[in-house]
């Protein structure tokens, strides 16, 4: 949802500045569809915060946001560490918070 949505809006003629955690697969994303890549852990408030900073710096102001970032567990809840399900709250439900 995130790439099409990236993609949408640069055909719009957006400026898109897009996030992920893993470099190699944003730079390919970014590439196909003329966004800016920026390697981002969301669940980190401090990191989105300079994300936006550094959008605005840049472009003059930042006219929308849109959050598709998402971890899944596919084990059950007893499989799942406490690390893993701190993790999934974190990006989930916490992420550019």
């Amino acid at each position: 949802m995130g790439l099409a949505t990236a993609r949408r809006l640069r055909a719009l003629g957006a400026t898109v500045y897009a996030a992920d955690v893993d470099e190699r697969e944003l730079a390919d994303a970014c590439g196909r569809i003329g966004a800016t890549p920026k390697v981002v852990d969301v669940s980190r408030s401090d990191k989105c915060r300079e994300l936006v900073e550094t959008a605005c710096r840049k472009q003059g102001q930042l006219d929308g946001a849109v959050n598709f970032a998402g971890v899944l567990k596919r084990t059950g809840l007893l499989e799942c560490s406490d690390t893993e399900f701190d993790r999934v709250l974190d990006v989930n439900v916490k992420g550019c918070g």
